[in-house]
């Protein structure tokens, strides 16, 4: 065996396999063993520490942002979808039943969000509530999804309603986002976002079942 490794430059002391004891060997080993693990755990933490975090909606604390790689026809397919909300009509309860349109190409799915506007008016930086759209059977160009709006406490309160369309990597992501205890920084998508504003103005606090 040799050993003058490359590494050592002329006079460099050497440590031989015979100056390692048995007990030095198994805390190499251990050490070799563990510092992938270490590595993986601090990393998750730092991550979590900066991304996601638990909250209880409609008022979080902290959020991630989600998103896929989407391909230039995915990312052109999004940009050519129309949608529209249909405002409220009337009172309005914690449960909203949220009505819209949209012509969207086969490989695009629409996702509602919402978040609150505090009372001087500021709307709110986070969105929570993700919930998919759902089509019309009788009429494919026109959709509605159940929406809650805050607290049983939020009378009065003014939500705003985002629709937007999502490609499948996206739509993918969504479907499997715990809208329930995470809410992002910005919605996923920036093209083809519409929005309205419904204020709850009903006494009427049942959650949505």
């Amino acid at each position: 065996m040799d050993n003058q490794p490359n590494s050592l430059t002329p006079g460099q002391p050497q440590l031989q396999q015979a100056d390692i004891s048995p007990r030095q060997r198994r805390w190499l080993v251990w050490v070799s063993t563990l510092t992938p693990l270490l590595v993986a755990v601090v990393g998750g933490v730092f991550a979590l520490a900066n991304g996601w975090r638990p909250f209880s909606a409609p008022t979080p604390t902290s959020a991630p942002v989600a998103g896929a790689v989407a391909s230039p026809s995915s990312l052109a397919s999004q940009a050519a979808a129309r949608i529209t909300i249909i405002p409220p009509g009337g009172d309005v309860p914690r449960c909203v039943t949220v009505n819209g349109t949209a012509t969207v190409p086969g490989d695009v799915s629409v996702w509602l969000a919402l978040h609150g506007v505090g009372k001087n008016g500021k709307e709110d930086a986070d969105f929570y509530g993700f919930t998919p759209a759902i089509v019309d059977p009788s009429d494919p160009d026109r959709w509605h999804a159940s929406m809650e709006l805050g607290l049983a406490g939020d009378i009065g309160k003014t939500f705003v309603i985002f629709a937007f369309p999502v490609h499948q990597e996206a739509n993918r992501l969504l479907a499997n986002f715990r809208s329930d205890k995470y809410y992002f920084k910005a919605l996923p998508v920036q093209d083809g976002v519409v929005s309205e504003r419904f204020r709850r103005d009903r006494r009427d606090t049942a959650l949505c079942s």
